[in-house]
């Protein structure tokens, strides 16, 4: 005879089979007995939920834990137990005690098919692949039987946040009608994360394009990578000096798709040679 693991309703039958002396077979079988299967103790089921998997630096994660007793006993002396991982930081809670890197929650009793929902939230400091382990759960019945369960582990993605730095120059400060003048420009990524779809769209005050594109498109920088590119132009016929200027309108996104404008302006001065041998 087997025990059924499970709850629920069950008939036990039981056949007898035998033979005459003239080696007859027959078969004999019982009115059906109904047997009741049931769990004599409390069974808590914890789950670990988060509002993102993947986030930025500086941003928050709502960590929501929910436990369920599906036995059908009811548990006393309930501690939930779950650890802040490394390169987050509690931003708040309902616990009812805090040390260190734990969260500890409480509940004094908690009968059959009752649930309870506990939330708080973390905010990422670091950027990094995380797995935020599961949450344990410990509670006893009231005959003094003590249990233990743990749910399963919760992983996230944390970006840096990218962040670009131009610089420009120019190749002399001095010209003549009709002399050359390179603009040389840097972009630099200054930031924790990667710098995808850049483009950097350039207009200049005064002059004629010879070499070089106005518009710079780079497929992605990571953290402390920059590249250089110029463009060159010929400078216009002037009696007096005059403010050479840039602007330039540029775009960038992070790996999260979320985007980062801006413009900037660039000016120098610019003397004529012939002003100088004066």
């Amino acid at each position: 005879m087997c025990i059924r693991d499970r709850i629920g309703e069950y008939e036990l039958i039981t056949k007898v089979r035998y033979k005459d002396e003239r080696g007859e077979s027959y078969e004999m079988q019982s009115f059906p007995a109904s047997i009741v299967v049931y769990k004599e103790f409390p069974r808590l089921d914890v789950r670990k939920n988060i509002d993102k998997t993947n986030i930025l630096v500086n941003q928050h994660i709502v960590v929501v834990i929910v436990v369920t007793n599906t036995g059908n006993k009811p548990a006393k002396d309930v501690v939930i137990i779950d650890t802040i991982p490394e390169g987050f930081s509690l931003e708040s809670s309902k616990e009812e005690e805090i040390t260190g890197d734990v969260n500890v929650f409480k509940i004094s009793r908690m009968d059959p098919n009752e649930k309870k929902v506990f939330s708080y939230i973390i905010k990422a400091d670091e950027p990094g692949k995380y797995t935020l382990k599961g949450c344990k759960v410990r509670y006893s019945d009231y005959e003094n039987n003590y249990f233990e369960y743990e749910a399963p582990d919760v992983n996230i993605d944390v970006s840096g946040i990218p962040k670009l730095n131009l610089e420009y120059s120019i190749s002399r400060e001095s010209v003549q009608d009709g002399e050359l003048l390179t603009v040389i420009g840097k972009v630099s990524n200054i930031g924790n994360g990667l710098a995808k779809n850049i483009t950097l769209d350039h207009v200049y005050s005064k002059g004629e394009l010879v070499n070089g594109d106005l518009k710079k498109e780079i497929e992605n920088l990571k953290q402390g990578e920059y590249q250089k590119f110029k463009f060159t132009v010929r400078v216009p016929v002037s009696s007096t000096a005059y403010d050479f200027s840039v602007d330039v309108d540029y775009n960038y996104y992070d790996i999260l798709g979320n985007a980062y404008p801006g413009k900037q302006k660039f000016i120098q001065k610019i003397s004529r040679s012939f002003d100088r041998r004066e």
